[in-house]
C-alpha cells in the first residue's frame, strides 16, 4: 500500500471504479486488465470473492508482463442497505448477500472471504446510513483490516447532507484511524461528459477537507474535466474516483484481448484518462 500511501500524500490518487453491482467476471477482468496498464492505483469491484479473485488475478496477469508497471491495489466494495447504489438493483440472493450483508456476522465473513480472495482495501457505501449502523459496520470490519485503508463513501445523489458527513466521517475515522478515506460523492449521471457535473461532488469534499482530517477523493459524475475543476475551485482532494465514464470510455473496445487487434490503442486511450483524472492536462470535449 506504500503507491497508495504516497499518491494519497500527493494528492494525485487516481481509482477506477469497475462497479459494486457488476458481477460479470469477464468485463471485470478485461476493465482491470485494462485500468491496470493505464496506470490506475485502485481498482473499485464488488465485494463477491470471486469478482475479487479475478480482478487481483487479471491486474496481476497484466503488469507482470510491463517492466516498470505496479499492479494496481483491489478495493472491495459493499454498501449499507440504504445506500442509492443498490436500491432497485436487479441481483440474486448471493450477490446481495455479498454486497448488501444483513448482519454483522455476515459482514464479518464477507469481509474476511475477500481478504482471503485478494482485497487489499475495502470501500463501505453510506449514503443515507444512520450513526449507529455506520459505527456497527466500520467497528465490524476495523479489526480485520488493520492498517489496511477502509472508505467511506457518503453524500450520494445529497442523501447525506454536508453537517452529517462531517459527524459520520469523524466517526468512522474515530473507530479506524488514519487509514480511513472518505468518497465525497454527488451526482450519478450515468457517464455523462458534463464539465461541471463534479460540482456537487467537490462542495461536499471541500466541507470535508476543512472539518476533517481524513483523505478524500471526489466521485459521481467524474469525467475528464474532474480534475481540472477541483484545481480551479482549489478544492485540494486527495484523489478522484471514476465509474461509469471509465466504463463508458472503454465500452466499444471490450471485444480485444491482450494479443488482439486495437489492444494498443485501448491502452493508450485509458492511460491518457487516468493521467487526466490525476492532473495532467484536461483535453477538450
Amino acid at each position: 500500500m506504500e503507491r497508495w500511501t504516497e499518491r494519497l500524500a500527493s494528492r494525485s490518487a487516481v481509482k477506477v471504479i469497475v462497479g459494486l453491482t457488476r458481477f460479470d467476471r469477464v468485463e471485470v477482468a478485461f476493465l482491470t486488465r485494462l485500468y491496470a496498464l493505464a496506470g490506475a492505483d485502485v481498482l473499485d469491484v464488488a465485494a463477491e470473492p470471486g469478482v475479487v479473485a479475478s480482478a487481483r488475478r487479471a491486474a496481476a496477469e497484466a503488469v507482470a508482463g510491463s517492466p516498470g508497471a505496479a499492479r494496481p491495489a483491489i478495493m472491495a466494495s459493499l454498501a449499507l442497505a440504504c445506500d442509492p447504489h443498490v436500491e432497485g438493483v436487479t441481483m440474486d440472493a448471493a450477490e446481495r448477500a455479498a454486497v448488501v450483508p444483513a448482519t454483522a456476522a455476515e459482514l464479518r465473513a464477507g469481509v474476511a472471504a475477500c481478504l482471503e480472495a485478494g482485497a487489499d482495501m475495502f470501500e463501505l457505501h453510506a449514503a443515507a446510513g444512520d450513526d449507529a449502523s455506520l459505527r456497527e459496520a466500520v467497528e465490524v470490519m476495523s479489526p480485520l483490516l488493520g492498517e489496511r485503508y477502509l472508505s467511506i463513501c457518503l453524500g450520494t445523489q445529497g442523501r447525506t447532507s454536508p453537517q452529517d458527513a462531517v459527524r459520520q466521517a469523524r466517526l468512522a475515522q474515530a473507530v479506524h484511524g488514519p487509514h480511513t478515506m472518505i468518497q465525497a460523492e454527488g451526482l450519478i449521471l450515468g457517464g455523462r461528459a458534463d464539465p461541471t457535473s463534479s460540482l456537487q461532488g467537490l462542495a461536499l469534499a471541500q466541507v470535508l477537507l476543512a472539518h476533517t482530517s481524513a483523505y478524500v477523493l471526489v466521485a459521481g459524475a467524474a469525467n475528464h474535466w474532474t480534475r481540472h475543476l477541483a484545481q480551479l475551485l482549489a478544492v485540494p482532494v486527495h484523489g478522484v474516483a471514476c465509474g461509469a465514464y471509465a466504463r463508458a470510455l472503454v465500452s466499444g473496445l471490450e471485444p480485444v484481448g491482450p494479443q488482439g487487434p486495437g489492444w494498443e490503442h485501448a491502452v493508450q486511450v485509458a492511460r491518457a484518462f487516468v493521467d487526466q483524472l490525476r492532473g495532467g492536462a484536461c483535453a477538450d470535449g
